[in-house]
């Protein structure tokens, strides 16, 4: 599994198939899913799907994709974070889902302030949407909070 960037305390990797039950238990989270547009998975094999559809052909064709997010410290996959690529638009997405019982405690603008520089370091080619203009639900706070610290530039 290849690591796509690490925190203090989060592993970003990239997703793989086994990785369908924890994908299918957030995507099926009624808390997590007030706050996206997304249809809560109707199974473990539709989330396996999507992760072989989405993310994992995305690491094949653009170099990058979002990925599983781990707790270093129980090994425990609480959601995913990461970046993908909007052919309609020919922008990059910068995004992260995580478990309700893992809100609150900095972890989403700890990886979204990592994933941001991660964009803005390479040659300038790549475009990331501007995820000020949409802070209006409450996860959505930790972009902000990593824009204040200077992280989305």
């Amino acid at each position: 599994m290849k690591v796509i960037l690490e925190t203090d305390r989060l592993l970003l990797r990239e997703f793989v198939e086994d990785d369908a039950e924890s994908f299918f238990k957030l995507n099926t989270d009624p808390e997590v899913m007030r706050f996206v547009p997304d249809k809560p998975l109707l199974n473990v094999e539709q989330a396996r799907q999507t992760l072989i559809d989405h993310p994992i052909a995305d690491y094949r064709r653009y170099g990058f994709g979002r990925g599983a997010c781990i707790l270093k410290s129980t090994g425990e996959q609480i959601g995913f974070a990461g970046l993908k690529y909007l052919d309609e638009l020919g922008e990059v997405d910068v995004a992260y889902r995580l478990l309700p019982a893992h809100w609150g405690q900095g972890l989403a603008t700890e990886v979204a302030g990592l994933m941001l520089g991660v964009v803005a370091t390479p040659t300038g080619t790549v475009r990331v949407l501007d995820a000020r203009a949409v802070l209006t639900a409450p996860p959505l706070r930790a972009l902000a909070q990593a824009d204040a610290e200077g992280n989305m530039s």
